[in-house]
């Protein structure tokens, strides 16, 4: 995978003789300069605007759906404003199937299990990671005991009692890794329940990572034409999209792993955040692109799957076409 992002004031992005053409914004620590696309020569899969202001036309938004790259735009705290994906699929018998689906308790709780358990997987990918990285490092094999557990929870709740648990020794397990600099103690949601905003710059890393994460899921989920505000864990009488937040579970380790790897190589210092006067810790435009590059790499990394070699970003469309055969 491979994302172009654009920031800083007053960039554009506009057609220009049947090519794409995008501009930076300026920036006091970088020189903003203009590149062109042509149709059949584009080198990224998504457009990433983190930017302050400017200005992108209809028509370049035309021209991005009709090649098949979708668009994501982040506020200044990296938050995801708004996904705009070239595939979006209006099938209803999916979405009826779906609802008729979280209508049966057996069939809602087998889905539960269904993602917590890749969730599971995932951090253990993780601590196996830092185990190979970290002399010191180790974990309790107890977080298998909680994937025993976990095949023999009998609703959605217990299944959610067994992921808050082993997420609370995966954050301190991690936690326990990063330098004391980044005054890093645990996931900012659980520390305040009001906000999500960093108030650290790990933390600040997590968030945009998760966003661009998020923005992929929005793709999936229209591509395959599910209902996005029909989850089977998240609450669904919020304003969120509880569908969007449950097939994020699987995949969360990706984005966790590209920052321990930044953090690892040292790839950013305390000079890439800016803290506001309430507290709230930002990246600068330069760690922006740090992160999605990071991020990228990792959904480019591939496994063997059914006898096959499949990029992480492709396995994001596999699980959730597999999520239908459960309907």
């Amino acid at each position: 995978m491979q994302i172009l992002s654009l920031s800083g004031y007053g960039l554009n992005v506009h057609v220009d003789g049947g090519k794409l053409v995008v501009k930076d914004g300026n920036r006091h620590d970088f020189e903003p300069h203009e590149q062109k696309f042509r149709r059949k020569m584009l080198n990224f899969d998504k457009l990433v605007i983190n930017g302050n202001t400017g200005n992108i036309t209809i028509p370049a938004i035309r021209w991005l759906m009709k090649q098949k790259r979708d668009i994501a735009i982040l506020d200044w705290n990296g938050r995801l404003v708004t996904a705009m994906s070239p595939v979006l699929a209006n099938q209803g018998v999916i979405k009826l199937a779906q609802y008729e689906t979280r209508k049966d308790p057996k069939k809602q709780t087998t889905i539960a299990k269904w993602l917590i358990r890749q969730k599971i997987e995932g951090s253990i990918r993780v601590f196996d990671w830092l185990k190979s990285h970290y002399k010191d490092f180790s974990y309790d094999p107890i977080i298998y005991k909680y994937l025993q557990d976990l095949e023999k929870a009998e609703s959605v709740n217990a299944v959610i009692r067994i992921e808050s648990i082993v997420s609370k020794i995966y954050w301190s397990k991690l936690a326990s890794v990063f330098d004391k600099k980044w005054e890093f103690f645990l996931r900012n949601y659980w520390i305040n329940k009001g906000t999500r905003d960093a108030d650290d710059p790990i933390n600040a890393l997590f968030n945009y990572g998760f966003s661009i994460l998020e923005s992929e899921i929005w793709k999936v989920v229209n591509t395959v034409g599910l209902e996005p505000f029909l989850g089977f864990i998240h609450k669904t009488n919020t304003d969120k999209a509880p569908l969007i937040y449950d097939l994020q579970e699987p995949f969360r380790w990706l984005v966790e792993l590209s920052i321990l790897k930044i953090l690892y190589k040292k790839m950013v210092t305390k000079s890439d955040f800016i803290t506001t006067d309430e507290g709230n810790v930002r990246l600068k435009p330069s760690a922006v692109k740090i992160v999605l590059d990071a991020f990228a790499r990792q959904l480019s990394t591939k496994i063997l799957y059914n006898g096959m070699r499949r990029e992480w970003q492709t396995m994001i469309t596999i699980r959730t076409r597999e999520l239908l055969r459960q309907f």
